[in-house]
């Protein structure tokens, strides 16, 4: 040791020292970052398997003891509060299925769209483009923004002498959609004004990211038909339920 001292001067043997001692905490580190990572995917692997094993079952006994669990819910509700929670309830399934519907009618038909004039174009991956077009018109109002940007991508990377088509081709699925689906879709669905939505989407995906994208619209729908109904059965002269349902009605 101490011949190496003499050799070797004292500045080049604490060169040295720093790296292997900065060398070694750095492989420390990655040693434990790797297990954190291999914990972490192992764990959302896990959470993912049980969740295809346990949505299924989950959904099924629902679907089996529906009726008792209704008749166990609506049981344990003053009477004269009863055919109010029904007409709640009323609302919230219409506005949700109506809602549904129509997302998935204008997704088909986007897809659709989108698909035949990418392989009339002749541009790559059309069904995959097409499909990625479809799955982001869940999205209200900015839907047929977000869907052709991966579509124009991919031409890019792809076929990048056919990108002016493929722009032509979103903005023409994008006006048969707001011409011809959106109004006749529309007319069985949330009925929201296009500024009340685009601020719902701000506020939505600020609160709850991608879930309040997608749900922000129904849900403000629903609380929207909910206090108009409790309006007609708490005013000065309330009407009956079967009123304020007719009433609502005949205002959709």
């Amino acid at each position: 040791d101490e011949t190496q001292r003499e050799v070797v001067p004292e500045n080049i043997q604490l060169t040295l020292q720093h790296t292997l001692d900065s060398t070694f905490q750095s492989l420390i580190e990655a040693l434990q970052a790797g297990m954190f990572k291999t914990v972490s995917v192992a764990f959302s692997t896990v959470s993912f398997v049980f969740g295809l094993v346990i949505v299924p079952l989950w959904t099924f006994y629902i679907l089996r003891d529906q009726p008792k669990m209704t008749y166990t819910f609506y049981k344990r509700i003053p009477t004269r509060y009863r055919e109010d929670v029904h007409n709640v309830q009323a609302l919230i399934d219409a506005v949700l299925g109506a809602y549904l519907r129509g997302q998935l009618i204008l997704c088909l038909s986007v897809g659709i769209m989108t698909t035949g004039g990418l392989l009339i174009i002749g541009v790559d991956f059309a069904l995959l483009s097409g499909a990625i077009a479809g799955i982001f018109e869940i999205v209200p109002t900015l839907g047929p923004i977000l869907g052709a940007i991966p579509v124009i991508l991919v031409t890019l990377a792809t076929s990048p002498s056919e990108v002016l088509w493929v722009i032509l081709l979103a903005l023409g699925v994008q006006q048969v959609e707001n011409l011809f689906l959106v109004p006749q879709v529309a007319s069985g669905t949330v009925k929201l004004h296009p500024a009340l939505v685009m601020l719902i989407l701000v506020i939505g995906s600020a609160v709850a990211g991608i879930w309040g994208i997608i749900l922000g619209v129904p849900i403000t729908a629903v609380v929207r038909d909910i206090v108009r109904y409790l309006y007609l059965r708490l005013s000065d002269e309330p009407l009956s339920p079967q009123e304020a349902m007719a009433h609502l009605r005949a205002q959709s």
